[in-house]
């Protein structure tokens, strides 16, 4: 390398920027990862840890969801809106039913807090419609909320 190139590990921290929330509104979003988890107590909810990007925005945060499975706890109306929230995440983002449900059932399987990453899914890279609302708190500062998802 002669004088005055750069390499890809000089990282220029002059020049870094903080990444901001996107603004409200609808946007299209890219799934980027989908993790099988167990709350922390013995009744919650297995669900799913959902990884999302605005489309060719590399400058906005990462958006965080959540979709939860079934307990033997919850009343009928819990779970038909638990199976409809889920529904209606795989049609936004063309995700197989037997896919998401598959992942749910690794994630029954775990012990309280626990957690599987890295599994590997044909859905990664899927982009979907999604209303985003900013949310502001003390312990995660400003970050985007999915208000709804679009299906398809």
């Amino acid at each position: 390398m002669t004088t005055g190139e750069r390499s890809f590990l000089d990282m220029n921290l002059g020049d870094a920027r903080q990444l901001t929330t996107a603004p409200e509104g609808e946007h299209e979003l890219v799934l980027l990862g989908m993790e099988p988890r167990r709350g922390k107590e013995n009744k919650q909810s297995p669900y799913i840890a959902i990884r999302m990007e605005v489309k060719g925005e590399p400058f906005f945060e990462d958006i965080y969801h959540n979709v939860f499975g079934l307990t033997e706890d919850q009343t009928e109306k819990q779970r038909e809106k638990a199976r409809y929230k889920a529904q209606v995440f795989c049609n936004t983002f063309n995700v197989p039913f037997e896919e998401f449900e598959a992942l749910l059932k690794q994630a029954h399987g775990l012990d309280p807090g626990g957690r599987i990453s890295g599994i590997p899914s044909s859905s990664i890279g899927n982009t979907g419609p999604a209303v985003l609302i900013e949310t502001h708190s003390q312990e995660y500062g400003s970050q985007n909320v999915v208000k709804k998802f679009i299906p398809q």
